[in-house]
Parts: C-alpha cells; structure tokens; sequence
C-alpha cells in the first residue's frame, strides 16, 4: 500500500461556525442562499423519480416546488407511521449561507507540491510544515493519503481520485478548488469534525464512499454544483451546495442535504443523519414509600424522564380529598422520590386525602427509540412557562409520528409555589401539551398560592412520553413483556358531569395480563372548564377505572365530565411488589388431638379484596410450640396466587398467637398482620387461638376432598357429613370417641368466610338435614344428633351458592356435665356446578355457523358476553344456563378463549380479552368486554382456574357461547400503490396506463383479517376521478378494477402490474380538459350492508374542498394524481417534384381547454410510416410506378414527426397519393371523412402531391394584374 502523510501545524479556521439546526433542520431541504424566499431556482426545487427519501417523520419539507403533480410516486417519503406516500412541500425554502460574506470566501491553495499521475507511494513526504498544495492524484488501488491532524486548515488545487484509492481525513477544514471523481471506489475516512470545501462543480463518476469514525462529523460544503453519476455511492455526513444537486444510479445518503435544487432518481436512497443515541433503558414498577431505586441504574450521564399514576380510593372515592404525585428534586440515574401532595383550599372546603395506597410509574430515556414490535416510542421534554387559566390555550406542540396516539406526560421540576398539574390534546398540527392550574387561580388569572401571572412564572419542565396502540409481548431489558397501550379511552360516555365514585365504576377493558398490571395514563383532552388531573381508581388484570379530580379552591363541586385519557401497561415482576399486609382466616380455635386449619392471604389493599399474585416466601410464627405441635410442613411457607391453606397443631390446651414474621418481598412495614374469625372482622386482636382437649371433628367421603383433604362440596348439592365427637388420649395425643351411643342436643350455626358477611351480595342459608340454621351462636339452632358406638353422626349439610362457609357445633353439658363445653368447626367450600356464557345482542348467535349468517360486528369490535356461575340441580346435567345462580361466586383469573368455527382453513386470530376476574353480584351476571381480532364464526370459550378459594377439588367445565358471528372486517386498506403514466409525465384519454395496488381487509387495530376469503369475502372495488378537488365527478371514466369477491386471498386483493386503467373521452364528438391535476381514488363497497368503507379516504369526487374537515366525509382513498389529456395526431399536405422525398409533417396535439395544441411533452406515440390498405392515387398508378411512404423515427420527439414519401417504381408517379396513418386509438379522432360518421373515430390522414406546381413557399399573395 502506498501512504503519504501530510504534516503541518495549526493555523486559524475560516468559514463561520456552522449552525446545523439552521442550515440543517431536516433531512433534506431547499434555500435560497441570502436571497429572497424562493428565488429563481431554475424550475422545480425537488424533482423525484423512483427515489426515496427516510427521515422526514410525515412532516412537510421546506422547498418551494416540487414535481408531486408531474411524475413523483406516492412512496417517496416516509409518513412517520412505518408507510410511504408523497414527499409534501412547505411552500417556502430556507436561508443559506452567505457564501459572498468576507469570512465565507473561498480560499484558494498557492502550493506546487504536487502528487503526479501513478506517482503514489509509501514513500512519499511532502514535509511537515505545508499546508497548501498544487494537484494531488490517486489513481491507484492501495494509494492512502493521510493528512496529519496538527493542522486545523490545508487548502489544495486539484484533488482526483480513481480506483480503490483512500483518503484519511483528520478533523480540520479543507479547501479543495476542484474535486475530481473519475471512477472506481475511492473513499473519504473521517476522524473528528471535517469541514470539506469545494468551488468548483464536482462531478461524481466513481462509486464515492465517506466513512465515519464513531464521534466524527463530516460536512461538504460545494460552492457550485454537484453530480452523483455512479451507482455504489454511500455518503454519511451533511451535504451543502450553493447550485443543485443532482443524484442518480441507487446512491444511498445518510445525512443531511441542503441544496438550491435537489433531484433524485434511479432507486437513490436519502437516510436521516445516524446521530449517535443514547441506549433504550426502561424501567416500571409501583412503590408505597416516597423512594425508588431503580433495579439496575441508567446509562451514565441520563436523567431518565419518569411519569406518576395518581390514585384514588376505589370503595370511598368520593371522600378521598383532591391530591396528585409529583416527582421531589431531579430523578438519577439510580432513582427518584415523590410525594403526595393536596391541591391548595380553604378551610371551609378543605376535604383532606387519603394515603395513596401505590404508585405505579414508569422511567424511561429520552429520545426516539424503535421497540420490538416495529413501533417507535419518543420521550422527551419541553419548557413551558405559560399556563392554563380556565378557558385559554397555551398548547406547546411536539412531534411524535403519526401513528402515535398514545401520550404520557408529567412536570419533571418544581420551580414554581402553584398547583399545577398537566394535559394535553390532539390537534389538527399534532400532540399538544400544556401546564394547568385547574381552578387554583385568582379571577386575574394568577396561579396559587404564589400568585403569579403568566409572564412571571418560571420555565417548568414537562416530560413526554408517545406510543402507538398495540398489546401482545415486548422485548423489553433482554426481557418478553406483555403490554398493552392504549389512545383514545373514555373516563366514561355519559353526557353530564359525574361524581368521583360514578367515575371509578366505569371501566376500560385490559387484556392479556394474568395479575393487574404496571398503569400509568396521560390525560388527552380538557373538555371540563374547571381543569382537574387523572387519578386511577379500580385495577384488576382485565379492567381498570379512571377519574379526573378536581381542587376545592373556589367551590366544593369536584364532578367532572367525561375526558379523554391513553395509557401504558405492562406485566411483568415490577421493581418492589406491593403487599399491603398478611390475613389469617381461621375458625377461633381447635382441639389438641388434631390439626387446625388456617387461610393465609398476601393483601395487595387495605380491605383484602385484591390478593398479590406473585411468588412469596413467609416466615410465619410461631417458629415452634412449647409443649408440642407447630406448622404442619415447616413454619417456612410459599404463597402463589394470594393465599395458602396451612395447618397447625397445638398438643397441649391453651392459646397460640400466629403472625408473619417476615417475608420476600416483603410487607408494607407499617401495617401489621390481621386475623379473621370465621370470616369477621380483621383485626391484630383475632391472631389468637385457643386449644381445647376435646370437641367435634367433621369428617367427608374422599370423593368431597381435594388433594390437601380439605372438605368441598357442589352449590345446592348435599353433602353427607360425619360428626365425631372426640377427646385427646393423654397416652397417644390422639383423637379417641366420647358420647358413645348416646343422643345430645347440639347448637348448630353457620358462618360466612369468603366473602365474609359484609362482602356477601346475596345472602343464603346454610341447612343440616334439611333444617336452615342460625348465622351466629346467638342464633344457634338446636338439633338432637344420635351419636354411634364409636362417637359418630351421620349429618347432611347443604349450601345453595358458591364460597367458603363454616359449620360450628357446641354442646353446653346439664346435670352431672354441667360445665362441659365441647365446640368444633369445619369449613366447607362449595363451587359452582358450571358455568352459563350467552350472548345479549340480536344477531350475535349465528346457528349455521358459514357466512350465510349476518354480519355481527367488525373483526376488532368489541361486543358483549355474559357469563354466570351456576348451581347442581341434578347429576348429568349438561346445560346448567336453567339452573339457578351462584350470587356470590367470585373468582380472579378467569380465562378467556375462542375456537374458529368457520371458514374451516381459516385463521384462529386474537382475542384482546384473555382474562377476566370474574365478581359476584345478585344474578352474577358478568358481562365480560370481547373481540376477535379476525373474520368469520367463532365460539367463544370461559374457564375458570383449576383451584377455586384454594382447592382443587372440581374442575369447574368449561363454558362456551356456541356460534358467534359473522364478524366482517372494519375497514378496507389501499397500499402499495403504483400509477404511472403512460407517455412520460401524462396519459392520453382511452391510453392505457400501468397501475397497481394491493387492497387488505383490516380489522379495527388495522392488521389484515387472513379469514377474508372464499365465500367471506364480499368486497369489491371501483376507482373514482376529480379534476383539481373542483367537485366535477369523473369517476365514470374511469375503466373498472378487476376487483371482485373471488379476488381476495389472506385478506388481499391485488391488481397486479398486468392491468392497464384508462380515462375515457367525453361523449362524441365532443371534446374536454386537459385535466392536469386529476385526482384518481379507490372506493371500496363491502357488499354487506355497508359495515366497512375504504381506510383513511381523504377524497370525495362529487364535492370540492377538503373532504376531512371539520369531520370527514370523503368515500374514496386517493392513490395519484395524473395529467389527462385528450389527444390526436394531425397530418399536414405535402407537395414537391416526383424525384424528390417529400416530408410530411406529423403532430401529436392535445386539447388544452379551448384549442389544439403541439403536444410537447410527447416523446412517445409511435409513427407507423407504412401506407394504408386504403390508399388513393390520382389518377391511378401507372407502369413501374411505386410510391413508399416510411417514418422518420419511429416515436415522436416533443410531440412531432416527420413521414417521408417518395418513388421507388423505375418511372416516377405524377399526382396526388392519399393515405391514412395508423394511429393508436388514443389518437384518433372523428375526422368524419365520409361525412357520415362525425361521431367515429378514425385514423388521420393527408395526401402527397407528386410534381404539381403549387407556388413559392416565399410568396405570401399574388395576383394577376389588367393593364
């Protein structure tokens, strides 16, 4: 390899210092140097042809013009939403450099060192104190030169480049007078930050490379012009020229372009700058303490941005004061602290707030960052130091893509002493945020309590976060996540205001999740005049409650309208499970003899009405027992699923006090562990249990035990029963038989545990051999009971509905037992026989179960199914929807599935209700929120856990709502369209031009419904036609899609390359346009009751105007817009000696609205030159006379052409030869050469006129003179 290394010290830089976000806002852009806005840019700024340009994001580009209307195709920029369509304009350019400025001149090298032609070799040194130089060639393959970084500044004449030669550039400024590429693969390495300056026009013929080292910048900046001729260019950096820019032959440009004209062409390919970016880091969880340590830190140097999720209280929301979270100091990059804090209210309104139980949050780095699943998620924040006062609007806009509806928000600081929460909407720009004071402000509009106006207040930073919609699984942190992001939810739909607790039960369906999961939500609308801020309310793993707050500031009325909200969710192990704290269920008490049984819970709230679902491990207590007994299996225990059944034994009487000493995760600290008796009251006091010597034991066949031997038994079933009545062997510590053949009167009670009495919806009794007994041992009902020789009774004992129950006994001794008290208890669960899944809506069952059945709902539309629990009525019963309910069955985890019914090759698809928890109510009825992501009949399925209340003694069956459907698509999507006109930048009416596309059936969420086929698919397609949106539909001239019901496969119907539309005449012999800015659009028409239109229309032939606003009302999807022209070729009479050719003009015109014009632009229409069969001859050929008429060319150039004629017989005809020319039917016209066919069309034609005298072509007039 040769190598020269330049060497040369620091000298002071030229050139002003480069603002990239002035020169270089976008990824590329138009300007007019120092001029004025859009000067002379000698024609159109941009002119794409099958070019590409990523990076604009769907946002407008600034140029002045573009070719959009004359030959650029609809996927030459990106939309920001993962599609292509036009490049839009903003109409105006940008400044460019003042290249005349004194410091912007160029300079010029004085230098003679020179590098000749194959003169570059490893040897070479040109000296280490140059920096200016004459002509440097490398022509060679391994000639690398390498200028040394000592110097800030080298200037060169002429700079040419050839073969694989290199060029290593330091950072520095170089001035290069002319740059010459004349071939093979040179390349450009760059260290640092490179400015490169070239005054001449360079011409790039060679397959030009820059590489970039990591923290390099490379910039050229060309005085004149630039050409990219070659194929193979890969140019990374930012690329300015003072003239145009022109780019052919599948380049690919990473960086940034500003030109005076940009065209691109050939597949050549313009990427966004690859700026260096800081690694994705997300982290989520909830925390009850005021601090958050992050499970692994962020990346050094991040300040993550961090969003708070508010609560409320769900069972007594209305009193729960007005609060909200906010951050406390700047987060870190190990974690963050947040407090509670109370909206500011006077005494006489002050309603204080209760502690919020959680906090779930989410932290993230800034910045654009691409997630797994294809969508993008941009963080980032904005300084806003205008606020919200009542009614007016000071939005700060942000730029998110397009497809992103999804927007979390929150304050980052705390510069300034008022209550400010924050909100944001969609607008026509985009996503809009802003900073409002509710109604915590003076009536001078002055924020509270620092009462300060806008123009006084301090810049606060408000943090952003924007998804795109979407649930299934995520790679997250080298983890798959379950996720679910919703836009677009409703706080609640009814049209007046409406309190706290009318809002939180009002719920937004989730799916996917098997325990609630991470939530936080951003408020998208301000429909209330009075402000306020979201606070999360219910959350289950498959709904979950919104309600907006509002302050006590100037009234006590905090009722709300309805808002607009988006949210985030996760599933995953989140950093700091929440318990709130342990509950023990037991009966009070048990005998020495045997083991007592215990319900341990792991709280998730105050009440216990939500259990933790994560794996926890409990130390309980007591570690050991004095005197004997202790946890059966160890005092080490493993909960999953909230609860576990534990058993423990007390070997002498007395009392025992149980607790959980510690756990992983651990316990809100602050909250001891609770006990209930038999399903009463929680409290520390109830943790005690008394052991006696003797008592009753119950006992059950196996057949009522599940696998722990925990007594179960079905709703309304009756379950035959052992009484035993037992006392403690003091020799073998067991349980041995006392009242042996003798009968006793027992008090008999019931009690409820799960739900306990004050969670109960329905309220039924519990019966020992057909007899209803007492709910308390004040209301103990007697019962005689025959005790056996071994101390046994046969009872039966019945519950009508679903849960845990208990039956106690005690027997009161009289005479000479006075004083014997003798008690036991036993705890039965009973479970629903089946499960009943209907449909409420009319046309929702579908009996045949093929697409003969009407359309239900959209694939993706959510619909009803109720679902309850039911009690045994009989044995063999396999339809329980006649028996009666189970009010009180309540169950969490419930699963939800589905099974395709039809079509029979079809799809399964998706559900986006997986689980639900299901709850009790008077009927239980639930009606759980469902849809089906696909088309076609399905039967929807509901399954219970494989343990209900901890036991697995019945596998509760599976129900299922029998045919459901049909579902139909709910939208129709046109992509990867192509038109192109026929004759290079228009068609001519009746010309074929090439046009293809797909059309997908969508669901609601926009996937393909693959079920849409066969006799499922009913769609068909027509294209539409408006002339520059001036309301004239022509859609009737356009030629039919060969779209029909057996067109779709998969969900997709595709007009392939193969079919020509056409744009016909108007009604002969009439004559109309030129429609040069004729929009073509595609209309869908479902052919089932008109459930689904076209996706995104944003045309409407028959209406002018802006079709989408202010609520859209178009019908068609606009695909081009093309220039139609009606068109003819026109012969005109030739004349000359028979020994001569004669030339025959030929012209391709258009109409262009009031005469015949030369068609131009027409470098297409073919000349067929040959003569007509029906050519005439006046008079007749004679001997050996031949006349041959041939084209010129065989196409015409700019519209015209040339036929020549002559005679190539041995004698020479004299006269005239008339002859039509054979011309596309696009280009005929109705000549009525008959005079009989005026509404006809027919070929041109023109005659020759071989030898006849017809003047002087230079005399105008003549005349003959009297004398």
């Amino acid at each position: 390899m040769c190598a020269i290394a330049l060497l040369t010290t620091g000298s002071a830089l030229a050139f002003e210092d480069i603002d990239y976000d002035t020169y270089f806002p976008n990824v590329v852009q138009g300007h007019h140097s120092n001029t004025a806005s859009c000067r002379n840019n000698n024609g159109t700024q941009l002119v794409i042809f099958n070019g590409q340009i990523n990076g604009t994001n769907g946002q407008s580009l600034p140029f002045c013009s573009s070719n959009k209307t004359n030959g650029m195709q609809n996927n030459t920029c990106d939309d920001g939403a993962g599609g292509y369509t036009y490049c839009e304009i903003t109409g105006s350019d940008i400044n460019g450099f003042n290249l005349n400025r004194n410091e912007n001149k160029f300079l010029s090298s004085s230098g003679t060192t020179n590098i000749d032609w194959g003169r570059c070799t490893a040897s070479d040194n040109l000296g280490p104190a140059e920096n200016e130089f004459g002509t440097l060639i490398l022509d060679k393959s391994g000639c690398e030169l390498t200028f040394a970084s000592t110097r800030q500044e080298y200037r060169i004449k002429r700079l040419i480049l050839n073969s694989n030669s290199v060029v290593n550039l330091p950072a520095g400024d170089y001035w290069v007078d002319a740059l010459e590429i004349q071939g093979g693969t040179p390349t450009f390495n760059v260290s640092g930050d490179v400015r490169f300056f070239v005054n001449q026009s360079i011409q790039v013929n060679g397959s030009f490379k820059v590489k970039q080292n990591a923290d390099s910048r490379f910039t050229m900046i060309a005085y004149n012009n630039i050409n990219f001729n070659n194929s193979g260019v890969d140019f990374n950096g930012y690329l300015y020229a003072d003239g145009n820019i022109v780019i052919h032959n599948k380049s690919e440009f990473y960086g940034r372009i500003t030109a005076g004209k940009l065209e691109i062409s050939d597949q050549s390919v313009i990427n966004d700058i690859k700026n260096p970016t800081t690694p994705f880091h997300i982290q989520y969880g909830k925390t009850s303490n005021g601090t958050v340590t992050f499970d692994s830190p962020f990346p050094a140097g991040v300040t993550p941005l961090v969003f708070l999720m508010p609560t409320v209280s769900e069972t007594n929301s209305n009193n729960d004061g007005p609060a909200s979270a906010f951050l406390v100091g700047t987060p870190t990059a190990t974690g963050f602290s947040w407090t509670q804090e109370e909206s500011p209210s006077p005494n006489n309104r002050y309603v204080p707030s209760q502690n919020m139980p959680e906090m779930h949050w989410i932290a993230v780095t800034p910045g654009t960052h691409e997630l797994s699943n294809g969508s993008q998620l941009v963080a980032g924040t904005v300084d806003i130091d205008e606020v919200m006062f009542g009614s007016n609007s000071p939005y700060t806009d942000i730029t998110v893509p397009s497809a992103n509806n999804v927007l979390l928000h929150q304050i980052q600081t705390h510069n300034n002493n008022c209550w400010f929460t924050t909100t944001s909407q969609f607008s026509n720009n985009g996503p809009e945020i802003a900073i409002d004071t509710s109604e915590v402000r003076t009536n001078s509009r002055a924020c509270q309590p620092a009462n300060l106006g806008n123009g006084q207040i301090q810049n606060e930073s408000v943090a952003y976060l924007s998804v795109a919609s979407g649930a299934g699984t995520l790679a997250l942190n080298g983890e798959n996540v379950q996720y679910q992001f919703t836009g677009g939810a409703q706080t609640f739909t009814a049209g007046n205001i409406q309190s706290l607790a009318y809002q939180c039960g009002v719920t937004t369906t989730l799916s996917g999740f098997t325990s609630p999961p991470i939530f936080v939500a951003g408020k998208n609308s301000r429909r209330g005049g009075d402000g306020g801020w979201l606070r999360r309310c219910q959350l289950t793993s498959n709904v979950v409650s919104m309600a907006v707050d509002e302050d006590t500031y100037r009234d006590t009325d905090r009722r709300h309208v309805w808002e607009n909200y988006s949210f985030m969710a996760f599933e995953s192990t989140p950093v700091g499970v929440v318990i709130d704290h342990f509950e023990f269920d037991h009966s009070g008490g048990g005998l020495t003899c045997a083991p007592e049984t215990l319900i341990l819970k792991a709280c998730a709230n105050s009440s216990c009405s939500q259990l933790v679902p994560d794996a926890i491990t409990a130390n309980l207590s007591p570690a050991s027992i004095p005197g004997g007994g202790g946890w059966v299996g160890g005092n080490v225990v493993n909960i999953n699923g909230g609860q576990i059944a534990l058993s423990l034994r007390h070997n002498t009487p007395g009392m025992v006090s149980v607790d959980v000493a510690d756990s992983t995760p651990g316990a809100n600290p602050t909250n001891p562990t609770l006990c209930r008796i038999s399903g009463g009251n929680a409290s520390v006091a109830n943790c005690q249990l008394i052991f006696d010597d003797s008592g009753f034991l119950f006992d059950v066949a196996s057949a009522n035990k599940d696998s722990n031997g925990n007594m179960a038994k079905l709703a309304n079933k009756p379950l035959s029963m052992t009484i035993s009545a037992v006392k403690k062997d003091d020799a073998s510590l067991q349980c041995v038989p006392t009242f042996a053949n003798e009968a006793k009167s027992l008090a008999l009670w019931s009690s409820y545990i799960d739900p306990n009495t004050s969670g109960l919806v329905a309220s039924s009794a519990v019966s020992i051999d057909g007899t209803s007994v007492g709910k308390s041992p004040t209301a103990a009902t007697p019962l005689t009971v025959n005790f056996n020789a071994q101390g046994q009774a046969n009872i039966s004992l019945n519950y009508p509905d679903a849960g845990r129950i208990q039956i106690d006994a005690q027997y009161s001794g009289s005479g000479d037992e006075a004083g014997l008290v003798m008690t036991g208890n036993q705890q039965v669960v009973s479970f629903p026989v089946g499960l009943c899944a209907s449909l409420p809506e009319a046309n929702a069952s579908c009996s045949s179960g093929d697409s003969s059945c009407s359309a239900y709902k959209h694939a993706g539309e959510s619909f009803p199914i109720e679902v309850r629990a039911k009690a045994w009525t009989s044995d063999n019963d396999n339809n329980f929807c006649d028996n009666p309910n189970t009010p009180n069955y309540a169950h969490n985890g419930m699963t939800l599935g589905h099974e395709l019914v039809a079509p029979a090759a079809g799809e399964i698809g998706a559900l986006t209700n997986t689980q639900y928890d299901h709850v009790a109510a008077g009927n239980n009825l639930n009606t759980v929120t469902q849809a089906v992501s696909e088309v076609g009949v399905f039967n929807f399925t509901i399954k219970s856990p494989s343990t209900y209340l901890g036991s697995d003694f019945y596998n509760i069956p599976q129900a299922k709502t029998g045919n459901t459907g049909r579902f139909v698509p709910a939208r129709f999507a046109v992509s990867g369209t192509s038109v192109l006109p026929a004759c290079g930048m228009f068609s001519y009416m009746d010309q074929p031009f090439p046009m293809a596309m797909n059309i997908s059936a969508q669901n609601t969420s926009s996937a393909v419904t693959k079920n849409y086929f066969g006799d499922f698919a009913k769609a068909t397609a027509s294209l539409e036609g408006e002339n520059n949106d001036d309301g004239v539909e022509l859609s009737s001239r356009l030629s039919a899609l060969p779209i029909n019901a057996g067109s779709w496969l998969a969900g997709v119907a595709t007009v392939d390359n193969s079919y020509q539309a056409s744009f016909s005449r108007i009604a002969p012999p009439n004559v109309d346009g030129p429609f040069t800015n004729l929009d073509i659009g595609v209309k869908v028409f479902d052919n089932d009751g008109d459930l689904a239109y076209v996706a995104d229309p944003d045309m409407r032939a028959n209406t002018a105007g802006n079709c989408t606003t202010p609520s859209n009302t178009c019908t068609a999807k606009r695909i081009s817009t093309q220039d139609l022209r009606q068109g003819r070729v026109v012969l005109a009479n030739t004349y000359g000696p028979e020994n001569e050719t004669l030339t025959m003009p030929v012209t391709a015109q258009y109409w262009d609205g009031s005469t015949w014009q030369t068609s131009s632009n027409d470098n297409c229409s073919v000349i067929s030159g040959s003569l007509s069969s029906g050519t005439t001859y006046a008079p007749a050929l004679g001997v050996n006379e031949t006349v041959q008429r041939s084209a010129q060319s065989a196409q015409v150039l700019n519209g015209q052409g040339q036929l020549l004629w002559q005679n190539v017989g041995s004698n020479n005809y004299r006269g005239q030869v008339m002859s039509s020319l054979a011309v596309d039917n696009w280009l005929q016209w109705y000549w009525n050469w008959d005079s009989l066919s005026p509404n006809v069309l027919s070929d041109p034609q023109a005659s020759a006129f071989f030898g006849r005298y017809r003047g002087h072509d230079r005399i105008i007039y003549w005349r003959e003179i009297r004398q």
